[in-house]
Parts: structure tokens; sequence; C-alpha cells
């Protein structure tokens, strides 16, 4: 039997082909599952890594993977291997295959806010193979004829592209599995420290951008994880993000305070400590908090009230010792000269400031025409793919002259939708990164105006200057994006036209007479898929190329955002951000404090590491950086072969950064 397998709008829609006799007796017999699992796993892993590409690079694989491993040693399903990996799509989803193969995209990195977002994914998803949903998922597509396709021969166009892996997004979870998969996810996060709200918030945030801007590239997420309110506020109810839960509050603060952020691990054991002041171990825990946030003379009196009434409590006199004995933190102020120049430089950053909110405006402007363009062939592709579902209905069987046929002209029509996709993703990055660049322009000429006024710290103009490098080279970079952009629009429209004209020749395909030869309309069709996807393949490639301005800028705008709260940073907290930059950069802290004594600020230094740790360079090998006043990005442009891993941190560092700086802004210590 010969299966039409149409993948929905939850990925590329790809056509599924061909179940092996044997596989299908062997699952409807009851052999050992785990056998089975094991080879379509393997099957899965090869195809959808093949059809999408793997980012491998070394700082963003690493950290995904030691998460997903490290969730994995909290679930009940341990006994299979398990790989967690990032697919090089614009596309925002996050899904697991047979046999512990976990993906998400570099869509969703991008979209996410914080690694606790990620962690709640990544936890569903292990849920989903935790719970055998995806094995149960597939015995139910055979049984209902919806499919498990292998490719049992090789195809010259397809056999490397085309197999069970393919048509793993069409599978669809009950109402159940996805509520033990939420469960799971939460469990999961919590055990391994992250905080579990980060999943409900992930969720609820992508059904607001959602119905704000309806791109289909966040559509795909929503379509193959439907976030319901109703499962929403299932998992508010839960005690684990119960905020009247002293046990949760210290769990989670102890799991910041694992990933250096210790503010934030401050501001929950405080709260635990309300619901439970009598507790000693979270008075304890919040003493540790206050002595790695710097704030030492509140980290004494705590521990002292806990040895008031443990007189005999070794650890805490222990740490009580160690906070007596730090030394005063020692920060020299601006020098006069220094504060003179500042004021000789306030004059061109103000014009930069104008220029970069310019660049903020035309932003804008580039975004609504990039939209008008784009909305026209994300719906048409919208209708293709429906039409594609449709005669998945219709046409359940495919004869196997025209196999082939129809899987390249799925396969064309997919690579057709990723174009899309992609230029979405280059109209949202570049509105945001034009309005990050904006602000941090008009913070910089606070900061500059700050210096000029003789209040300050020796060194903060150097990081100023450098920042101010970077704003510069942002804009110029934004200006570039949009040109590349705006031409691939042209050739994507193309592409839609192509698309069309496969979907059409699918449909004769289908439609056709039994009894008539389709012998050379199947070969037509090919000779179409084979040039749409080598167009829609080199598209694709555009587009990355087009998205290198615009992540340089993310990154720049990145660095410059940590650069300035590194300035706004009491110097008792430094420290502490030096943990945070090492934890994000998986380098020693000692590293980071060496290159901020070296004239560096904190986004310069945490680049300069992830430049080293993605490119696997040695630190040395990047030192000394000889200009003060020029991007860090650019002197270290030679060695930056990769800088996806490098943003992704950064964006993580520099939220957790602004939250820790804040927070300690606010808190009565």
């Amino acid at each position: 039997m010969r299966l039409l397998i149409v993948r929905d709008r939850s990925a590329i829609v790809v056509v599924v082909i061909a179940v092996l006799a044997a596989l299908l007796g062997a699952l409807l017999s009851g052999c050992d599952e785990d056998d089975v699992e094991r080879m379509l796993g393997g099957q899965t892993a090869a195809s959808i890594e093949h059809s999408y590409g793997v980012n491998r690079d070394p700082l963003l694989s690493g950290w995904l993977d030691d998460m997903g491993q490290g969730l994995v040693g909290f679930s009940t399903r341990q006994q299979i291997p398990y790989s967690f990996r990032i697919l090089e799509t614009d596309m925002v989803n996050a899904f697991a295959g047979p046999w512990g193969h976990v993906y998400v995209t570099e869509g969703l990195l991008d979209f996410a806010e914080n690694e606790d977002q990620i962690a709640g994914v990544v936890g569903h998803e292990i849920g989903h193979v935790v719970n055998r949903d995806i094995m149960k998922s597939f015995k139910k597509s055979i049984l209902f004829g919806i499919g498990v396709g292998m490719i049992g021969k090789q195809s010259q166009t397809m056999g490397d592209i085309a197999g069970i892996g393919l048509g793993l997004l069409s599978l669809r979870y009950s109402r159940k599995d996805e509520y033990g998969a939420d469960d799971k996810g939460r469990e999961l996060s919590y055990g391994g420290g992250y905080n579990p709200i980060g999943e409900v918030d992930f969720f609820q945030r992508l059904k607001e951008e959602k119905q704000r801007h309806s791109p289909s590239y966040i559509e795909v997420m929503l379509s193959s994880h439907p976030p319901t309110q109703r499962r929403i506020e299932r998992q508010m109810q839960m005690p684990e993000n119960d905020p009247r839960n002293a046990d949760a509050l210290t769990h989670i603060g102890q799991g910041y305070m694992r990933r250096a952020h210790y503010v934030t691990a401050l501001k929950h054991f405080q709260r635990a400590a309300a619901l439970a002041p009598a507790a000693p171990h979270i008075q304890v825990a919040m003493a540790d908090a206050l002595g790695a946030c710097g704030v030492n003379e509140q980290a004494e009196e705590t521990y002292q009230v806990v040895l008031a009434s443990y007189q005999d409590n070794i650890y805490t006199q222990q740490r009580l010792a160690q906070v007596q004995a730090r030394p005063p933190v020692v920060v020299a102020a601006i020098s006069a000269e220094e504060s003179a120049e500042a004021g000789e430089y306030t004059g061109e950053l103000s014009l930069l400031a104008q220029r970069a909110g310019a660049a903020a405006v035309q932003a804008e402007g580039f975004t609504r025409t990039l939209g008008s363009r784009v909305k026209p062939m994300a719906d048409s592709n919208s209708r293709m793919i429906n039409e594609l579902m449709a005669l998945a209905e219709e046409h359940a069987e495919l004869d196997e002259a025209i196999e082939d046929a129809v899987l390249e002209a799925n396969a064309a029509i997919g690579k057709a939708s990723e174009v899309i996709y992609a230029l979405e993703a280059i109209g949202s990055q570049v509105v945001a990164t034009a309005s990050q660049v904006g602000g941090i322009a008009e913070q910089l000429e606070a900061k500059l105006d700050e210096l000029a006024a003789g209040e300050g710290e020796a060194g903060q103009l150097a990081v100023v200057r450098r920042s101010a490098a970077d704003i510069e080279a942002a804009i110029d970079d934004l200006r570039q994006t949009r040109e590349q952009a705006l031409d691939l629009a042209g050739t994507a429209d193309q592409i839609q036209w192509l698309a069309s004209d496969n979907l059409r020749g699918i449909k004769e395909l289908l439609d056709r007479d039994e009894d008539e030869d389709c012998s050379m309309l199947a070969m037509s069709v090919r000779r179409l898929a084979s040039s749409t996807l080598e167009q829609a393949e080199q598209a694709v490639a555009a587009s990355r190329r087009s998205r290198q301005p615009v992540g340089r800028a993310q990154l720049r705008s990145l660095i410059v955002q940590a650069n300035l709260a590194g300035m706004a940073a009491p110097a008792t907290q430094r420290a502490a951000l030096d943990q945070l930059v090492a934890y994000f950069m998986r380098s020693p802290a000692a590293d980071i404090a060496g290159l901020r004594k070296g004239g560096m600020g904190f986004g310069d230094a945490a680049c300069v590491m992830a430049i080293a740790t993605s490119n696997q360079k040695d630190l040395s090998r990047l030192l000394p950086l000889p200009s003060a006043t020029r991007s860090v990005v650019d002197q270290l442009s030679r060695f930056a072969d990769s800088t996806r891993g490098a943003r992704v941190m950064m964006k993580f560092l520099v939220s957790a950064m602004q939250e820790e700086v804040l927070l300690l802004s606010k808190m009565d210590v």
C-alpha cells in the first residue's frame, strides 16, 4: 500500500510515501516496540537533519545539549539516548522524534526571550518522548491511513531528503497527551533548576505575537503546539507555579543561584522567607544570595540571625567568615582629563543618536513595504498547503509511476515556503534591532553627559566610545539588509509562481484517468520541481546572506546593552555579573574579569568569549584588541566564522543582566 502524507502548516509541506510492509506488519503484530522506535528514530533524524540542516555552533549546541541532558536526568525514561539539535530554519518550532531525538529551530531561539522559556519547551518535547506519545501517534496514523512513510528505494533526487522524518510534524497529539507533556515539561524544567513559568510565558507570548503580527513562521508553532488558554491556566494552577508556595520559591531560587542569577534568586528567597520566616534553610539561602550579589553587610547580618538559633551550623559559620574576610570594592573616579574629553565628544554622539533615530523610522517604513509584498505570497502559500491537505484526504493512495514526481513537487513547494519564512523573519529582525539601536543611542548619550559632568568611573569613556562605534556600524548593517531583502522579495515572488505551477502539476497527476499514460506529464512535473527546488534553495541561501548584516547589527546592539547594564550596576555587583557572563559564555569568570580590567565593557568581554567558544579559538589568539574606539565585532571579524551562537547567548545574557541590575536597584538592600 502506498500512502500520500502531507505535512501541514507546522512545517514545510512535504509528501511522504511508501509504507514498508514489513514495518507495518511489525507494528501491528506487537513486536518489541523499542526496536521499532529505534529504527524510526534513526530514519527521522537522518531525514529531518538533511532537509533543514543542523546548526553546530559549539557555544549554542553545547548549551542546548547541556540543558536537554540535564532535564532528561529528572525524567522517568533515561534508558534511551537523547540528542538535542538546532535546525537551520526561521520557522518558530520545536518537536521530538522517536527514540529521543529533540529539535528546536533557530527561529524559536530568536523568538524566545530567556532560557527558562527554552527549558520549558524542551522539557515539553522530552515529555512526549517519555510518555511515548510519538509512537502512539505513529501507530494511529498508520491505522487511519494518515501514514508512516519509509523510502525503501533510492531516488536520485529524493532518496536523501524524503523519509519518515519528513512526516513527523503532521502527527497530532490528543488533549490528554498535550496535558501530559505540559506536566512533564513543568516537572523537568523545575527539577533541572529552571523557572517552570517559562513554558507558560513562551506560549502566551506566542499567542499575543500571532494576534498582533500573524507571520507564517509563528503560525507554524501554533499549528503544531496549540497553546489553548485552558492549558496555560492549568499550568498556572500547579504547585510549582504557585507564588504562595515557599518550597517551590526556594527551589526555583536555588536554580537561579546555580546559573549565577543571584539577584533573581534573592527575590525568590525573600518571597519564600516572607511565607516561612522560621525556616532556617531559607534564611541561609537568602544570606548566600546577598553575599553573591555583593551586599555583604546584610549577608553578614542574616548569617548571624541564623547562628543566634543554630550556633553549631558549620556551613553558616564558614559562609559568615568568608563574607567578613572580603576586602571593600574600590573603583577609581573619572579624571578631570577624561571628563573634559567626554565633553568634547558629546556633540558627535548627539549626531549619532539622531542618525540612529532616523534609522528606526526607516526600518518601520521598510517593514511595511516588505510586509505588503510578502503577505500575498504568504496567503498564497497557505492556500497551497490547504489544497495539498485536501488532496491527501481525497487521494489516499498513489500509483508508483507518479510517486517520485509528487514527492519532488512537494519538496519544491516546501522549500518555497522557507523563503517566505525567511523574509518575514528579516522584517521582524530589522525593525526590532533598529528600535533597540535608537534607544540605546539615547542611553549612551545620557551616560556621556554624566561623564562630562564628572560623574562616573575611570575607563567608562572608552566603553562609551567603543559602544558608539557599534551603533554607527549597526546603522550601516541595517541599511545593507534592507536593500538585499527587497531584492530577495522579487525572487521569492517568482518562486511562489513556480510553486503554484508545481501544485497544478500534482493536481493533474492525481486527477488523471486510471488507464491514462502519465509518464510524460510526470516527467514534466519532475523537471519543473527540480528547477523550482534549485531556485528556492538559492533563495534560501540568499536570505541567509541578507540576514548576515542584520545579525551583526543585532550582536552590536546586544553588546552595547550589556555594556550599559554593566556601567549602571554598582561596583559591588560586578563580580556577580562576571559570573553571569561566564555562565552564558561557558567560560571562566576570571577571564571575564581580566578582559574588563583591560578596558572592556561587559558586552565587549562577553562577545570576545562567545566568539572564542563558537569558533573554537584560543583566547590568546584574539587578544589584545588594538583599538579602543573600534567595534569588538569588527576587530574580531576575521575570526568570527559564526556569530549565531554569540547572538543567541548574548540575548539571554542581556535579558538576565538587565533584570539583575534593575532588581537590585529596586530592592531595599
